[in-house]
């Protein structure tokens, strides 16, 4: 397996978010990563506006109580997506994007 660069993994986690996996065990599980550093990851796009965490949102009469948090792509974080992919269309970096 090939390493992957900080990038590579940041952009994946985005990917799978922005793709609507809400469960942290899955979004890790996609990604191939620890909780650690799922935690590194999430916080830093946080920080950078790219992803907003919130509470799930109670539908009908009842709410899935394995879900305490929900992640949400902002539109900065579409826009990042993007622009990676578009780059990767030009063959302008070379990074393994799910796309």
């Amino acid at each position: 397996m090939k390493k992957r660069s900080r990038l590579e993994i940041t952009l994946q986690v985005l990917y799978i978010i922005y793709s609507g996996t809400c469960k942290t065990t899955h979004i890790m599980n996609e990604a191939g990563i620890s909780w650690v550093h799922f935690k590194e990851v999430l916080s830093a796009l946080e920080l950078q506006g790219l992803v907003r965490v919130g509470e799930p949102e109670a539908k009908g009469r009842r709410r899935d109580n394995r879900i305490n948090k929900v992640f949400k792509v902002t539109e900065k974080g579409v826009n990042v997506l993007r622009y990676f992919r578009n780059a990767k269309e030009f063959e302008l970096v070379d990074l393994s994007i799910p796309y």
